[in-house]
């Protein structure tokens, strides 16, 4: 299960009633659906994964395609009401970040350096924070709630036009997909920008081909 405190990653013995280890190594492609609302109008949204690394999201508007990116594993791009534009250099870096459809299932590996740095609160909840570091160099924080091990935010600083902006996500709203446990709720606060995604369905190992992400 992807969302356990990532010290449980560096052994194969987790929750059996959870999925664990061995159960998240057999994840290969995952394809979730989102809405969420913007300016008054909900969008629907698609977002998929193949491993390693290839990922693809669309979001929509009725018929209406506002926002799709794309990444093959090598090379990728983003398109927003019809402007596209080819994925830079330290983007593609960033984007190989990714060993597997679940990221932390690779964090004890010598990849990454991961760095214990305290407890914090997110909302109402204690978490552990953890300092991550994967191969492009980019450091992120991720926190763990201390009681359920499951994971309630990530902190990251990214480029933007105006200079380096902090991205933050939330998770919550956990429930049993099958084998595992996933969030169906994130929120995506982009300093003047928040947004809200309601998941609505996962989908393991199916319905996912390599032309997604062309």
């Amino acid at each position: 299960r992807h969302t356990r405190y990532w010290r449980d990653w560096s052994s194969d013995v987790c929750s059996s009633d959870l999925g664990g280890r061995d159960a998240v190594s057999k994840i290969k492609t995952m394809k979730t659906s989102f809405t969420m609302d913007m300016m008054g109008r909900t969008l629907d949204g698609t977002a998929i994964k193949m491993a390693p690394n290839k990922t693809a999201q669309i979001i929509k508007m009725g018929d209406m395609t506002v926002f799709e990116t794309r990444f093959d594993g090598t090379k990728g791009y983003r398109a927003q009401m019809g402007q596209k534009a080819d994925m830079e250099e330290d983007e593609i870096k960033k984007a190989k970040d990714d060993k597997a459809v679940i990221e932390q299932l690779f964090y004890n590996t010598p990849d990454y350096k991961l760095s214990y740095v305290g407890t914090e609160k997110v909302g109402d909840e204690e978490a552990y924070k953890i300092a991550v570091t994967p191969p492009s160099g980019k450091v992120k924080t991720e926190y763990y709630s201390v009681k359920t091990g499951f994971l309630l935010k990530v902190d990251e600083i990214q480029e933007s036009p105006a200079g380096e902006m902090n991205i933050s996500v939330t998770f919550s709203d956990y429930k049993k997909v099958g084998d595992y446990v996933m969030p169906f709720t994130v929120n995506q606060d982009l300093g003047a920008q928040q947004m809200e995604l309601k998941f609505t369905d996962y989908k393991f190992n199916e319905g996912v081909t390599d032309a997604d992400f062309q």
